[in-house]
């Protein structure tokens, strides 16, 4: 004789595996992730020194949150373990230092963190380089931290203009000699593209001191684009500046308390001069390169 379901005992079962699966087996995961992170670092050789105290493992120049670390999973972090993340740190503090002679770290560490939304940014008084989860694992080229390296080595000018362009440039540099890259973007050529009428309003704004200038003389905003087409010239500009007359003369105007002021004393030549002969370089290279 077949038996008669029992709803009861049905419903029952149901509400047994529905709490198992919201309360008992969170749980049993979270606590098997835990073991597997334990016994992935119980067997992991660093390939660098690193040290692991007080809640950081911590190289020469870096120090990165132990438990933001180990939340990553090796697997996924882009690294095979923590000391090749800090080395690469270490590497571009002391390129980028060497190369511009320049070191606000002094024997202060980076603290690298994940507790931001979002694209990187820099904390400079704190040397803190703060990145999103999501950011670390998925958009790190290993390449957009030169920025948040050069901001905490170098600092800012007074000169916004001044400040991209460099900042620029030093990631070009650390391309070159970091990841031995060969080919970049010809910024001088690049910038040609964006010399059109709407853009011209924006060149009067090229190496001159102080922020941004984002509002037209009427106070309406200027467009994303012309803005984007600023952060261009500048780039463009400052690698004029320093193929033509030196890394050295720029530092010395990068980080004077007045640049307007200095570019007759530094180049012998005004900043509207200036201005016009790298434009005149611009159209030069374009025409050797394009033909046009």
């Amino acid at each position: 004789m077949r038996k008669k379901f029992n709803i009861d005992k049905f419903v029952y079962a149901l509400v047994v595996l529905f709490l198992v699966a919201v309360f008992i087996i969170p749980i049993f995961g979270e606590n098997f992730k835990e073991f597997e992170k334990q016994r992935a670092k119980r067997n992991i050789e660093y390939k660098y020194p690193v040290t692991e105290k007080d809640g950081w493992y911590s190289s020469e120049h870096c120090r990165f949150n132990v438990e933001e670390w180990d939340n990553l999973y090796l697997r996924y972090s882009g690294y095979t373990e923590v000391s090749e993340f800090l080395h690469f740190v270490d590497v571009h503090v002391d390129t980028i230092s060497e190369y511009i002679g320049v070191n606000n770290l002094g024997d202060n560490l980076i603290t690298f963190t994940l507790d931001t939304e979002g694209y990187g940014s820099v904390d400079v008084e704190n040397n803190i380089i703060k990145y999103s989860n999501y950011y670390f694992l998925n958009t790190l080229d290993k390449a957009s931290i030169t920025r948040e390296v050069a901001e905490l080595l170098i600092g800012y000018s007074n000169s916004a203009s001044l400040t991209e362009g460099l900042y620029f440039y030093i990631e070009q540099y650390a391309d070159k000699a970091i990841r031995l890259k060969s080919i970049q973007q010809d910024i001088i050529c690049r910038s040609k593209i964006d010399m059109n009428e709407e853009n011209s309003v924006m060149l009067q704004y090229v190496g001159q001191n102080g922020d941004y200038i984002r509002t037209d003389e009427d106070g309406e905003p200027y467009l994303n684009r012309q803005m984007y087409a600023l952060y261009i010239f500048s780039r463009s500009f400052s690698r004029y500046l320093i193929d033509e007359y030196g890394l050295d003369k720029y530092l010395e105007l990068y980080f004077s308390e007045n640049v307007n002021l200095q570019y007759e004393k530094i180049y012998n030549k005004s900043l509207e001069k200036l201005r016009e002969l790298w434009i005149e370089h611009v159209n030069k290279r374009y025409k050797e390169v394009y033909g046009v």
